[in-house]
């Protein structure tokens, strides 16, 4: 995260997506964040069109403990969130079941 990525997020891009070797926390990517608003602002762009991507964390494989990361990461200013299905598979026979539990999940946090 540098000024350089700052400047150019703010007078160029659509959103960020905090890249994992960063090894940000969430209260620094809470914190990253608000700083990319800031610049927006200050670059007359409307700081809540900035969109935030990030990768929830797996939690022992399992999606209910995996998705309890979300109010935070919400709060935090992250706006899409990217859940890597890989870690909840084994064969492909199971994607959509996955996926139907994680769509049912996920109905509680959308706007």
């Amino acid at each position: 995260f540098t000024p350089r990525l700052v400047r150019r997020v703010a007078t160029l891009g659509d959103g960020w997506m905090p890249y994992v070797a960063y090894g940000m926390t969430l209260p620094e990517k809470a914190e990253a964040i608000r700083v990319l608003r800031d610049r927006y602002a200050a670059e007359g762009r409307d700081p809540a069109t900035l969109e935030v991507a990030d990768t929830l964390v797996p939690v022992d494989g399992s999606v209910a403990r995996t998705l309890e990361q979300v109010p935070a990461a919400a709060a935090a200013g992250i706006d899409v969130m990217r859940v890597p299905l890989r870690r909840f598979v084994t064969h492909p026979a199971q994607v959509q079941g996955v996926m139907e539990d994680l769509v049912r999940r996920f109905e509680e946090y959308r706007r």
